[in-house]
């Protein structure tokens, strides 16, 4: 989990489109250990390419400007684009500075079924990057309260 700070973002925020950008460069310059299958292949290491990042954001307007952003090919879309697929990693851009500012509110935003399909693609890494104010949305109802804690777990194993 990499939090962030800043304001007034709805449906796109540069601040994380900046922050995947990096992330994703400095992936691109990693390499990755490909486990032997049932064939008796040995571990082999390779550079990590762009079929092996996925990148997921809520909303098709950051989806449009983080695939602009990066280089050509690259696998980025919404939860729904990546049902069924996987990948070495991912990289989820939550997007809305706060709950006020989240267009379909926190029950779309931080819905466990779509955060589980975000961070279940990556077979060996996922970066949740979320703005700290995410953190103090209001809340109405239990259901609320266990998706925001999910949040709250992901930033307790990430200390």
């Amino acid at each position: 989990l990499i939090e962030t700070e800043h304001e007034n973002n709805s449906q796109t925020s540069e601040e994380e489109i900046i922050i995947v950008k990096d992330i994703y460069d400095y992936l691109l310059d990693q390499t990755i250990f490909d486990f032997p299958d049932t064939s008796g292949s040995q571990i082999q290491e390779r550079k990590i390419t762009l079929n092996d990042i996925l990148v997921v954001a809520p909303y098709n307007a950051q989806v449009n400007r983080i695939s602009q952003a990066l280089i050509d090919g690259n696998r980025t879309g919404t939860v729904d684009k990546f049902q069924g697929q996987q990948a070495p990693i991912s990289i989820l851009s939550m997007t809305s500075s706060d709950d006020e500012n989240a267009p379909r509110g926190i029950d779309f935003l931080f819905d466990p079924k779509r955060l589980n399909v975000a961070v279940s693609r990556a077979q060996c890494l996922s970066v949740v990057i979320m703005n700290k104010n995410l953190f103090r949305s209001d809340i109405n109802n239990m259901r609320q309260f266990n998706m925001i804690n999910n949040f709250y777990k992901l930033r307790k194993f990430a200390k």
